[in-house]
């Protein structure tokens, strides 16, 4: 017999997991995962239970029902909208990389110092190939407008919502969250709604409080901020059994055996092309990342752990620089790589010190961190007419 109770229950025991329920107990989401429980045809259930009786030839349709309330999200949406059209034009895709090319793949890599190093630009051209894709069908535009006016009437049945900060409280219309949508706070108007005197605190401030409007009041709002700064500055780990490396835009955290040393973190800024082809040892260089508070600038959004983050910010003072010697450990690779030590990878260097990999920028992201403190080194310092210099 079916009884909604006995199942939640029995998920919640059976998973240990944290799961949101709808479909009245029937249906258990978490994350991507979702549990979906249906009874044959002809099972005997509890009254109120009859809508989850299913045929089997029902079964296809419930299945992309059931996948749909999974992937209902503006960007998710856009990344099922790209699969689709990586799929539909896989033809196209593969004949521009066609085994014709290899022979010039081949003399590349012959001419290459490290010929292995020509893998990673394969990796790049295909993955560079998939981008142009992509925005040749213009995949975004599954998120555009009218997707948003659509995604506010599924998510949001409130007529009215709230922006609360410390300049007070505005209460806004479905209208004046599609007006935002369409052509940006700034020119929306809803600076004029608050008090002269905290106006420039909304200016400066509404950032940090923005994404709370278009949340639940159970939604964690500040973690889903931390969450998508992540997504588009930090690379993803994607499973495998590849040990992270040391390259530029490494971020690690050194490790201590005295519980009273304050936390440091580290981002290296060693230029790629120096972080490959070392045959013994090589010093490498790392910027300081010092930790700050909720309210306070940060450069860089980490994970820690399950629930945990971290914001920190790039010190870029040339007398905070720091060095680091590791030797090259993998051999033919010729590359600094982490060694695994149960769910961490560790760092060690020539002299015994242990670094813990957190994580890895995006290469732009990374690049410009390193173009910054390349400028703020060649700065030029010069005696002039304080006059002239203030005129």
């Amino acid at each position: 017999m079916l009884d909604s109770l006995s199942i939640k229950e029995k998920i919640t025991e059976k998973f240990d997991i944290d799961f949101s329920s709808d479909d009245n107990d029937f249906a258990f989401q978490k994350d991507h995962l979702r549990i979906a429980i249906f009874a044959k045809e002809e099972t005997i259930v509890n009254p109120g239970c009859e809508e989850r009786i299913l045929s089997i030839t029902d079964l296809p349709e419930r299945l992309s029902t059931e996948f749909a309330k999974i992937t209902s999200g503006l960007v998710s949406n856009v990344a099922i909208e790209s699969l689709s059209v990586l799929r539909d034009n896989t033809h196209l895709f593969l004949s521009n990389l066609e085994s014709k090319i290899d022979p010039s793949y081949l003399a590349h890599r012959a001419l290459l110092p490290i010929p292995d190093d020509a893998k990673n630009l394969a990796v790049d051209i295909v993955a560079s190939e998939f981008h142009s894709l992509l925005e040749n069908y213009e995949v975004g535009n599954v998120a555009n407008i009218n997707a948003i006016d659509a995604w506010l009437r599924m998510n949001k049945s409130e007529n009215s919502y709230s922006l609360n900060g410390s300049w007070g409280d505005i209460e806004l219309t479905c209208e004046d969250i599609r007006k935002c949508q369409r052509i940006g706070i700034e020119k929306s108007g809803w600076e004029s709604r608050v008090s002269s005197k905290k106006r420039n605190n909304f200016k400066n401030n509404v950032h940090s409080k923005l994404t709370q409007t278009f949340c639940d009041e159970d939604e964690d709002f500040q973690e889903l901020d931390y969450k998508f700064a992540i997504l588009t500055s930090i690379k993803n780990r994607y499973g495998g059994d590849r040990n992270p490396i040391l390259t530029l835009g490494t971020i690690l955290k050194k490790e201590s055996g005295d519980p009273n040393e304050s936390e440091k973190y580290l981002l290296c800024i060693q230029p790629r092309c120096d972080c490959v082809r070392i045959e013994d040892n090589r010093i490498f260089s790392f910027l300081p990342l010092e930790k700050v508070s909720e309210n306070v600038k940060s450069d860089i959004v980490v994970k820690i752990d399950d629930s945990n983050y971290e914001k920190l910010k790039v010190n870029q003072k040339i007398y905070d620089l720091m060095h680091f010697n590791f030797s090259s450990n993998y051999g033919d690779d010729q590359i600094v790589r982490a060694e695994r030590e149960g769910s961490d990878y560790i760092f060690e260097t020539t002299d015994e010190s242990r670094f813990k990999w957190i994580s890895e920028l995006k290469n732009q992201h990374a690049q410009r961190i390193a173009n910054d403190f390349a400028a703020s080194i060649s700065r030029v310092g010069l005696d002039e007419s304080e006059w002239l210099r203030r005129t």
